[in-house]
């Protein structure tokens, strides 16, 4: 069961979205909480969507499917103005008493005169006149600080049984798979089949100074999400005014964009009355079907020219990961006079994620509803927010989890169904039967833990001087002290290794101070383009020990920080390490299907060591070419590494060693841009510095790597290198017309790399290049493994013309992501 709910932790933290949550103001005295609904006068039936506000305010809401509607601490004899399109507006006054109301709306009765009139307009000329008080509108507002009421709704089938969705009831549907559940397992899917997340918050933006800034003011759950999760939001609100809108990493030009033609085209579909006006109903249809755009209808209000409401859909040929369906409605209201904002959102999507297609597969329906009840525009947001902004975007109020169930039954906004209802009352009983200690975030802090790390790469590994080795790494954490072991046999060696450390970590995580105990082998030289598991794996089963070893012994301090919250991210280490060091000889030429000889170990300079390395980097990512969600736009990282050390009764050594890389986005797609990757890396070091900090030439695998030269052959005292990547993405593949796999083709890639190393004084171990040593390639990504909607293949292939330096081919796979 803990496995199951591991992977429910997973796929909770990798999908959901949130999105914006503000919070309504407190209210005066003599005023009353006002209930309804409201429906056509002629057919009895509720009316969705009908604007419901306070006369002359900003302060509002919008019914509900059922025609609901709730307007919190309305002072009494305050007139309510109902408005919706192809109905005539009503006014109601509040009265003391009277907290619940039934509004019946008259159907409007439209001119014929009137509709050719109006009709003299081409629907092309409507679009570009409301794309143009769009920009009006964008360019007036400065500031917004609003009042915002959201609910999210999830329904959801998880791993180890088949999701089913039924179209005509909207539901998500488990089947048994063949393995029998215990009763421990089923409880836990029940558990995990809904959730319910609502929330006030108070959110303040300043456009100008791209200052934002949210505080959860209340909040609630059902009792399956821990509340650590309801803290999840965006601090800014989905706006169709805006040139693009993206949706995970997929960016639509909107049909109000300033390039709206060339994506869409619009038909007039007719004409209705909001109020005393006319409102265009327009059809958004896409003309293209290379890049992603929506389509759906838009209603523009005449004269002023203002969306009033939009609902679109992504077109058949617009691909989002994960998402089957999903729909938008966006309502807009005036703010002022001259001022017209987003005020409602609903979201409805459908989800479905295979992770191992077949194994596990999770099926999610989602639908969220944001209503800012009350804005106020263009005033100077108050100097202790903007102060508290310096330090947090997102912040939950103390008392934000302590409102009542009271509180909700007359404040929400959204009225809760008997179906909702019914969730809570399920999951709060089952909660009580079940360890829902299990679900809470990973990153808890406790007080008080310990257990095992559990990287395989940390307990068994595998090279040609170690051999096998094997290990445990428990620790121990109280308060912000760590204590963590690490005993290793290698059975190679035939020694026992350690490394031992205590560290201390404040509670904000930004930093740590290490002390270090050890007696184990490291690596030589300063590149890590490899991680020690995956070296180990390809010793092991390919024949291929990446890097060199040597063993040190002593202890080591070291201080580190980082910044990753506020862009540029930063982090910098500071360490003082006192070793012996010496060499280690190669023990075996075996692996699991190879005894061919492998490469001598190289000797290094031995004796005591006293070293001081410093460590910076700076940067809109602090991994430019790794693994990151949506992140599309221009991104740089800069490290920098000192090294200054000496050997004890002998002379003292440096090393400099930066580098900078660029991501560069050159066209759009859609989808990930096509971009430009450069990497530039440089460095030098003294002659006395030992032979196992020498530069090596990288031959890894992927961007920044060499595939054509042997492995440890170059290497020296002073090196350059430059990569270069063009990702043209999977637009040609789509538009040559090429098979494609989910809507979505193989990206392709040119590749090139230049490297030159060259040394003097002591070094017995590589060889300098001469020469510029120069490959060029190319490459294939997003290619379908079929097994997993989350990882896909890479190729990627590299020449080189002088066979005299190098191998002349060299070429790598690679799994990824399809972010």
């Amino acid at each position: 069961m803990k496995s199951l709910t591991n992977l429910f932790k997973i796929y909770f933290n990798c999908l959901l979205f949130i999105l914006v949550f503000f919070q309504p103001y407190s209210s005066f005295s003599q005023s009353v909480n006002i209930v309804g609904r409201v429906f056509d006068k002629d057919t009895k039936q509720p009316i969705a969507g009908v604007r419901v506000e306070i006369q002359n305010s900003n302060k509002g809401t919008y019914t509900t499917s059922s025609g609901f509607f709730r307007l919190a601490n309305i002072s009494v004899g305050t007139k309510l103005v109902f408005k919706s399109i192809g109905y005539e507006p009503k006014i109601i006054d509040v009265q003391q008493g009277k907290d619940s109301i039934i509004v019946y709306l008259t159907a409007s009765v439209v001119k014929l005169q009137e509709v050719e009139k109006i009709g003299e307009i081409e629907v092309d000329e409507v679009v570009r006149r409301a794309i143009k008080q769009k920009r009006q509108n964008l360019s007036k507002l400065n500031t917004l600080q609003a009042k915002v009421y959201t609910k999210l709704f999830l329904e959801l089938g998880g791993t180890g049984f088949e999701t089913k969705y039924d179209s005509s009831t909207r539901r998500i549907t488990f089947s048994t798979t063949s393995r029998p559940k215990s009763k421990e397992d089923s409880l836990m899917i029940e558990f995990v089949r809904n959730f319910i997340l609502e929330t006030f918050s108070n959110v303040y933006i300043d456009y100008p100074k791209k200052f934002q800034y949210s505080e959860i003011t209340q909040r609630r759950q059902t009792a399956n999400i821990p509340k650590e999760f309801n803290k999840i939001i965006l601090t800014d609100f989905l706006n169709f005014y805006n040139e693009t809108v993206k949706i995970i990493n997929t960016e639509f030009v909107t049909p109000l964009s300033d390039d709206a033609f060339r994506f869409y085209h619009f038909e007039m579909l007719g004409k209705e009355l909001y109020g005393d006006l006319y409102v265009y109903n327009i059809k958004i249809v896409p003309n293209t079907k290379l890049y992603p755009a929506f389509s759906g209808t838009m209603k523009i209000l005449e004269k002023s020219y203002n969306i009033l409401e939009i609902d679109v859909a992504p077109s058949e040929n617009a691909v989002i990961d994960f998402l089957d369906s999903l729909r938008y409605i966006q309502k807009f209201a005036t703010l002022n006079e001259n001022l017209w904002h987003p005020a409602y959102l609903e979201l409805r999507a459908k989800i479905k994620l295979g992770l191992v297609k077949g194994l596990f597969e999770f099926g999610l329906l989602l639908r969220n509803v944001s209503i800012i009840s009350d804005a106020i525009v263009n005033q100077p947001i108050p100097d202790s927010i903007l102060a508290k902004g310096e330090q947090a975007v997102v912040v939950v109020s103390p008392k934000a989890d302590s409102t009542s169930l009271e509180f909700w039954q007359n404040n929400a906004l959204i009225e809760t169904s008997e179906k909702e209802k019914q969730i809570y009352e399920k999951v709060d009983s089952l909660a009580k039967k079940i360890d829902t200690t299990l679900l809470r975030p990973f990153n808890q802090n406790k007080k008080f833990d310990w257990g095992l790390y559990s990287d395989i790469g940390e307990l068994v590994g595998y090279n040609r001087v170690v051999g096998y080795s094997l290990s445990l790494s428990p620790y121990f954490k109280y308060s912000g002290f760590k204590l963590t072991a690490s005993p290793i046999y290698s059975f190679g060696q035939k020694k026992l290794f350690y490394n031992a450390s205590v560290s201390f970590e404040p509670k904000n995580n930004s930093s740590s101070l290490t002390f270090s105990l050890f007696t184990k082998p490291a690596i030589t030289s300063f590149e890590r383009k490899m991680s020690t598991t995956l070296s180990s794996i390809f010793a092991y089963l390919f024949h291929w020990d990446y890097y060199d070893y040597f063993q040190k012994q002593g202890f080591k301090i070291e201080f580190s920080s980082k910044n990753n919250q506020v862009e540029p991210y930063s982090k910098f280490s500071l360490s003082y390490e006192h070793s012996k060091q010496s060499s280690l000889l190669k023990k075996t030429d075996r692996s699991l299907f190879s005894k061919a000889v492998w490469r001598e170990n190289p000797q290094i300079t031995e004796g005591d060591f006293d070293v001081l390395d410093f460590k910076f980097s700076i940067g809109s990512s602090l991994e430019l070419f790794g693994f990151e969600i949506g992140k599309s736009g221009f991104s740089y990282k800069i490290d920098l590494n000192f090294l200054f050390g000496k050997k004890v009764n002998g002379n003292p050594f440096g090393v400099i060693n930066p580098q900078i890389g660029l991501q560069i986005p050159t066209f759009y797609t859609g989808y990930k841009p096509m971009y430009l990757n450069l990497l530039f890396e440089y460095g030098i070091e003294t002659k006395e510095t030992p032979l196992q900090y020498l530069f090596r030439m990288p031959n890894a695998w992927g961007f920044g790597s060499f595939q054509t030269a042997n492995t440890g052959l170059y290497g020296g005292r002073r090196y350059y290198t430059f990569h270069l990547q063009h990702n043209f993405s999977d637009l040609f593949w789509r538009a040559i017309g090429l098979p494609t796999y989910k809507g979505r083709g193989l990206e392709f890639s040119l590749l090139f790399s230049l490297g030159y190393f060259s040394t003097y004084g002591e070094n017995q171990i590589y060889k300098p290049t001469t020469k510029p040593f120069v490959e060029y390639g190319f490459g294939f990504s997003r290619i379908p493994t079929f097994v997993s909607d989350f990882l896909f293949w890479g190729a990627s292939f590299k020449f080189n013309p002088d066979r005299k330096v190098s191998k002349g081919f060299g070429f790598w796979l690679e799994l990824s992501f399809p972010f």
